[in-house]
């Protein structure tokens, strides 16, 4: 997916299971593993205290030298065929002059030593998934939220998840707007499930929330829920969820029952991968002659 280095002030060993921190500059320079790692602003050890501040622990800041836009939480970074790196978070931090910077954190997932600097290639295996609980008690420690945790049980039966990430909000459109967006387009989720908030009562504000974000509606997902909802209740007609795409995303609005998140999973699940392959650039004929 494209080139990614890796640079230190110092020889540095990474240990399965520790997270470290990176920041990025520009697009990666020729460097070769002799190389000190190129400052420019703020050096490392000034980020690193900031870093330190900011997470409370100590830490491993590097340098990263690569494409903002390709870099979205989930993603591996290898080396041949040997994977060392996951992304698993994004954010803005606050330089030491008062900058904004962005400060990226990886999981390791295999010992390391990076001399200085080391190439990497960014590598897509499996999609990345975040659910959304839309509760007003659950949001305040009153309530177990049992439907987030379902939803990513049951996808990763019928998808390869290589990522996950859950959220319990309250019914707030305003936090929902900011959070679908900012899963969509700041970290590149590919798959956002919202669970709660889609029916009529004053505080569900789940579709609204989604209309305004989406580009593209999927109405047919729409239709396959309340289908099957309309097998089980007839109170399924209630049902105001909302599917549709935001950049690469899929974005797609469950009721908020546990019950209700697996009868209407099992009708869309079957449809969710090819969707989410076309979405993201496939070009392989969707059916046979």
């Amino acid at each position: 997916m494209g080139r990614f280095v890796l640079c230190a002030d110092k020889d540095v060993l990474l240990a399965k299971g520790e997270y470290i921190y990176f920041y990025v500059q520009a697009r990666a320079p020729e460097l070769s593993g002799a190389q000190q790692a190129p400052g420019s602003g703020a050096s490392i050890s000034s980020l690193k205290r900031a870093a330190f501040q900011l997470f409370n622990s100590s830490c491993q800041l590097l340098t990263c030298f690569a494409e903002v836009k390709q870099l979205k939480v989930g993603l591996y970074l290898r080396k041949e065929e040997d994977i060392f790196l996951q992304i698993t978070d994004k954010r803005w931090a606050l330089r030491p002059d008062g900058k904004n910077y962005l400060l990226f954190t990886a999981r390791v997932l295999r010992d390391v030593c990076i001399s200085r600097s080391m190439d990497f290639s960014i590598y897509k295996q499996g999609y990345s998934l975040a659910w959304v609980t839309l509760s007003d008690k659950g949001s305040q420690g009153l309530r177990e939220d049992k439907s987030g945790p379902l939803i990513a049980e049951l996808v990763g039966k019928g998808i390869d998840i290589s990522f996950e990430c859950g959220f319990v909000l309250p019914d707030d459109i305003y936090e929902l707007k900011a959070l679908l967006t900012h899963l969509a387009l700041f970290w590149g989720i590919d798959l956002i499930l919202t669970t709660g908030g889609t029916g009529v009562a004053p505080r569900d504000i789940t579709p609204e929330a989604t209309l305004s974000v989406i580009e593209k509606r999927l109405p047919g997902f729409e239709q396959a829920m309340i289908s099957c909802a309309l097998t089980k209740t007839v109170h399924g007609m209630i049902s105001r969820a909302v599917v549709g795409t935001l950049d690469e995303s899929l974005i797609i609005n469950l009721p908020g029952s546990p019950k209700a998140v697996q009868e209407n999973l099992s009708a869309i699940l079957p449809a969710i991968l090819h969707t989410l392959k076309k979405l993201q650039g496939d070009k392989s004929d969707c059916g046979r002659i």
